[in-house]
């Protein structure tokens, strides 16, 4: 990672939110859009709070999800945090493109460690107008 990479602090959008018993649920009013998350990916969409850095958010989710203190991980899923909308500010070009593939993150941390990869799933939510509707 460059040098600029410990300094990007993301920031969550505020979203409604509903914790389920592995996941969380995020709804986006303005887009309807509904987003799922795994443990991974929804403790480190909490830890972005605007002043933690992505080396203090990997340090969170040792702490939290006892999964090995590695900012690859922390980047992946900041990644689709930000492709899905879900964070404030966008991640720096320069720093997107030192982001490990989940290939390379899943040799580096090896098979185990797959269970804590994150996933970010979004779909789009009907208006009730079109949930009516027959067609």
């Amino acid at each position: 990672m460059k040098n600029e990479a410990p300094q990007f602090m993301p920031v969550r959008r505020d979203l409604l939110v509903r914790e389920l018993s592995d996941e969380v649920v995020l709804y986006d009013k303005e887009t309807s859009k509904a987003h799922c998350l795994n443990r991974t990916a929804a403790a480190v969409w909490k830890l972005c709070d605007g002043k933690s850095s992505v080396a203090e958010i990997a340090r969170g989710l040792e702490q939290d999800l006892a999964v090995p203190r590695d900012e690859g991980l922390v980047w992946m899923a900041l990644c689709q945090l930000n492709k899905s909308g879900l964070l404030q500010n966008e991640i720096p070009p320069p720093i997107k493109r030192d982001v490990l593939s989940r290939r390379e993150l899943v040799r580096r941390m090896g098979i185990a460690a797959t269970l804590a990869l994150p996933i970010a799933t979004s779909i789009l939510v009907p208006t009730p107008a079109a949930a009516v509707s027959p067609t």
